[in-house]
């Protein structure tokens, strides 16, 4: 019997101590995580072959329980073979977290990832309990890909004090700009240039503040947008046809309200953990793997507009360089996934937000591209001298070489 015991206890030591942890250089949420107000579990799930099927459930705030701070928690073990995995979570058709996976090992890998949930206040607190879904695309085929992942989720409360001049607190009203799919228990991200991006929102008429947040990155031919060449040379190499990616390393996401241009943003590049080399992310993935960056627009200027009492068309969309487009602005490749949140603080002492001389005139850059193409072929049929070159006579100068 003590034996046995012995036995299971030197086994359960060996596989804990070959378990490799796997962080993300990240400024904690808080400086102290281990004493909170109250916890609770919101979730533990598997995916193994989950394309389609998405972790869904239901998230009720503690009750009895003073806190100001929400943290979210999120532990994933796996091990085996596997493809890094994109990951998103939703508060209904609200996108709050989008998150990536480290590829296990065969003796197995753990990571976990604080994320402060306080912005969405406003729903966590919710008297009707919160639709949530954890969509982590997975495949399990029984030989080449072997990895489940199993994911934890755990909320963190804290009872912290937020001191401003006004009293700073969370928006009163939080808008999705998504394609609002979650009574059918999926997930709501736009994939553009598919789909349409847009949706209408009618803002209450004392809004007095107003910030759009978007999340966005590029998958399949778009995962790697940066190193894309401009279409007119995705044939350049002979026999390689389909090895280089168009529509240029250039990408702009852009918030157009009833059709104008309300604001821009150009992502940066994420290297997940397949990208390049697998192994240069282990035990330290690349930034932002665990928690990919959103991006705000303040459309505060835009309320007089706005707080009309009518719906107003929100879109989100995002484009390349394309030569053959007159202002230089072109299509993308499939498929970015796209969503937005419009945060709303509202003036409690008035009934109607007015503003006077709003005007819009933002407008994106523009582009003088003249590319040149120059190469030397020995008589043996070696390269000898490939040269490419691209000048610009705008702010964005890309250079594009082929070796």
């Amino acid at each position: 019997m003590k034996l046995s015991y012995l036995v299971s206890l030197l086994s359960f030591i060996s596989q804990a101590q070959s378990v490799l942890e796997v962080i993300q250089a990240a400024t904690p949420p808080r400086s102290d995580l281990g004493t909170p107000t109250c916890r609770q579990e919101v979730f533990t799930h598997d995916f193994g072959n989950s394309y389609g099927s998405p972790y869904v459930g239901y998230y009720t705030p503690p009750s009895h329980c003073v806190y100001s701070t929400t943290i979210f928690n999120l532990s994933v073990v796996s091990k085996g073979r596997q493809y890094d995995r994109l990951a998103t979570l939703w508060l209904g058709d609200v996108e709050v977290w989008r998150t990536s996976t480290a590829m296990p090992t065969q003796t197995g890998i753990h990571w976990s990832f604080q994320k402060d949930m306080t912005i969405w206040d406003t729903l966590l607190r919710s008297q009707d309990p919160q639709k949530i879904i954890f969509e982590l695309n997975n495949i399990i085929d029984g030989d080449r890909y072997t990895g489940v992942f199993n994911a934890t989720l755990e909320a963190l409360y804290f009872n912290d004090v937020y001191e401003g001049k006004d009293g700073l607190h969370p928006a009163e009203h939080i808008y999705a700009i998504s394609t609002q799919s979650s009574p059918s228990n999926t997930t709501s991200l736009f994939s553009l240039p598919g789909d349409s991006g847009a949706v209408n929102l009618t803002f209450p008429r004392n809004a007095k503040t107003a910030v759009v947040s978007i999340m966005a990155s590029g998958n399949g031919a778009e995962e790697f947008w940066f190193t894309n060449v401009p279409t007119e040379y995705i044939n350049t190499f002979p026999g390689n046809e389909g090895w280089l990616y168009g529509y240029s390393p250039f990408r702009e996401v852009q918030l157009l309200i009833d059709g104008q241009l309300a604001g821009v943003s150009w992502p940066f590049p994420i290297l997940f953990t397949g990208g390049v080399d697998p192994g240069a992310w282990r035990p330290i993935v690349g930034i932002d793997a665990y928690e990919l960056p959103s991006f705000e627009i303040d459309v505060t200027p835009w309320l007089g507009l706005l707080t009309d009492g009518q719906p107003h068309n929100f879109a989100l969309r995002v484009v390349g360089y394309d030569i053959s487009a007159e202002d230089g602005i072109g299509p993308v490749g499939e498929n970015w996934w796209v969503s937005g949140s419009v945060f709303v603080w509202v003036d409690k002492t008035s009934k109607q937000t007015t503003t006077k001389g709003f005007k819009s005139e933002i407008s994106s850059p523009l582009f003088d591209f003249q590319p040149t193409l120059g190469t030397f072929i020995a008589a043996d049929g070696i390269l000898e001298d490939h040269e490419r070159r691209a000048e610009s006579s705008s702010f964005l100068e890309p250079r594009c070489f082929v070796f």
